[in-house]
């Protein structure tokens, strides 16, 4: 009974051990706030050095799990965000049987970084269960270069727009979204006329140089929702979501004018290079080979025509 009464006192708790711990980590306290009926109140009892040196904040600036929120999560929507996700993984895990809850979350640190961290919580103990031991794991590095990883994947080094597997996967989701909302989008795909010429008469620098200017300005002429991606070679596919063909042409023309309006300077010479343009709009029969196919076909139609034209 003493023994049980000594580990009840917080006090006799030996916390200090924990600063030995490279872990950032919180001890708090559930306590029943007698103002309100709501939910316990947690106080926060210990902070170990590492959460210190790492997160910055000391007890005084957090003493309890309120005022932790509002520093380590300052713009209310995401505080919102973490909160709700938080209350939702505690009760998977609670369902699971499960002692502790996980999840990732970017935290505000005292010296105005912002770092993603790994936070486990306890939230099921044999004894002491008003107690709760939080531990934070610094993750930022590794999960920014994950997600680097994941970008490079996605995108055309040279052009830097989304590269052929992303555009595919595109494509997909947007068949997947068409099925569902039966809304149509299009994919345009195009081509650099002639610019074989311009790697055989400048050099394949130069050739690099005018993909760029092409490529910039398919970037500034569509819109923020299109994707536009390096199909490969001198070849750029656009996917257009929520995109009719009558809405789709007259973007293909405005992408053809703005191409074809590009003066480029290559050292001495200013050079300037058209595209053609094959377009598609999507039908509840469509696949992504199918609508690639027609688009492509579109475009050798727009080749034969004379290029530098838009076809169907």
């Amino acid at each position: 009974m003493q023994l049980k009464k000594e580990m009840n006192n917080m006090e006799h708790l030996p916390f200090t051990s924990l600063d030995a711990i490279p872990l950032p980590i919180i001890i708090a306290e559930s306590v029943i706030d007698t103002s309100c009926a709501q939910e316990p109140k947690r106080l926060h009892r210990f902070i170990n050095r590492a959460f210190y040196e790492q997160i910055g904040y000391s007890m005084e600036e957090i003493p309890d799990t309120r005022t932790w929120f509002e520093l380590a999560y300052p713009d209310p929507d995401y505080r919102a965000k973490v909160m709700h996700g938080w209350n939702r993984t505690v009760e998977q895990s609670q369902s699971q049987g499960l002692c502790t809850a996980e999840m990732t979350t970017l935290i505000h640190c005292k010296n105005g970084q912002k770092r993603w961290f790994n936070v486990v919580a306890q939230i099921r103990a044999a004894i002491m269960q008003n107690l709760h031991i939080v531990t934070f794991k610094d993750i930022h590095d590794l999960k920014c270069a994950v997600e680097e990883n994941s970008r490079l994947s996605r995108i055309d080094p040279l052009t830097n727009l989304a590269n052929r597997r992303e555009a595919r996967h595109r494509i997909e989701l947007e068949l997947s979204r068409s099925d569902r909302t039966f809304q149509p989008f299009s994919v345009v795909l195009c081509d650099i006329d002639h610019f074989k010429l311009i790697n055989d008469t400048y050099g394949h620098a130069c050739g690099d140089f005018m993909l760029c200017n092409v490529a910039d300005a398919l970037r500034r002429t569509s819109r923020e929702i299109d994707c536009i991606a390096r199909w490969g070679g001198e070849e750029f596919l656009l996917v257009l979501p929520l995109t009719d063909k009558s809405a789709a042409l007259k973007l293909a023309e405005r992408l053809r004018k703005a191409v074809e309006s590009l003066s480029c300077r290559w050292e001495t010479e200013s050079l300037s290079v058209s595209i053609s343009l094959g377009c598609v709009t999507s039908s509840h029969e469509n696949s992504v080979e199918s609508l690639i196919d027609a688009a492509d076909k579109a475009l050798y139609r727009a080749k034969n025509a004379g290029r530098n034209r838009v076809c169907e």
